[in-house]
């Protein structure tokens, strides 16, 4: 029965990955190949996908190998990393997301924690106000580990929702700890959204469905690092 209902769902996974790592395991994917393999085993219809030479080595660089790999894969949509322009890493915003859309890139990604980067508008309100012009999704991943909120600046969030209402904004690797806060920003902020492969509390699917708005879940896995189960499961049978 589980499996009939994930092939009725048509899953998009809005949190994937290709490119090798440092903590590979045996058995784990890093090719396009691969990623494919599991979405077919797993029902998963499209996926929205990253480098992961963007995250651990260079953005720049990851995001145009990215744009090579998936070439001609019409399941996979590619989502670019960004950083503040004034290093010279990356464009001015406005170049910078003509030249995604050129690409057909319709979506982006930041890693504050991992790339040190400070949130708040003074260092990324311009990235933010293109970002918005356009609509194009933002998925944050601050690197959180154990359930733990302690790496997540609520008060940015909170604000960045408000100054930019048109700006969908994704957390990603958010898990038990965040409800007193998770929730009341939820319900302020409709632009703001969260992925559920890291979320395992119980019933809490259920509980933002019914009393927030399910629009605000987006379905990930957190492949290759994290296997996809838990999360199909935690979607299905709740």
């Amino acid at each position: 029965m589980g499996q009939n209902l994930v092939e009725k769902l048509a899953l998009f996974d809005c949190n994937c990955m290709i490119g090798k790592w440092n903590t590979m395991q045996p058995g784990s994917f890093h090719s396009t190949e691969g990623l494919l393999d599991e979405m077919n085993y797993c029902g998963i219809k499209e996926a929205l996908v990253f480098h992961s030479l963007a995250k651990y080595y260079s953005p720049s660089v990851g995001n145009h190998t990215l744009i090579e790999q998936i070439r001609g894969h019409t399941r996979l949509h590619g989502c670019w990393v960004l950083l503040p322009p004034e290093t010279g890493e990356m464009p001015n915003p406005r170049s910078l997301v003509e030249e995604m859309l050129r690409n057909g890139v319709k979506a982006a990604r930041l890693f504050p924690t991992h790339h040190r980067l400070i949130l708040h508008k003074a260092f990324l309100g311009e990235l933010l106000s293109e970002l918005e012009e356009h609509r194009i999704p933002l998925l944050i991943d601050l690197g959180n580990v154990h359930w733990s909120d302690r790496y997540t600046d609520w008060k940015w969030i909170a604000e960045t929702c408000s100054d930019y209402p048109e700006l969908p904004i994704v957390l990603l690797h958010e898990g038990l700890a965040v409800n007193r806060v998770l929730y009341p920003c939820m319900k302020r902020s409709q632009n703001l959204h969260m992925e559920i492969h890291y979320y395992f509390l119980h019933r809490g699917i259920e509980r933002i469905c019914k009393e927030i708005e399910p629009s605000q879940l987006l379905f990930g896995t957190g492949m290759p690092i994290y296997a996809p189960g838990t999360p199909i499961m935690s979607l299905v049978y709740n």
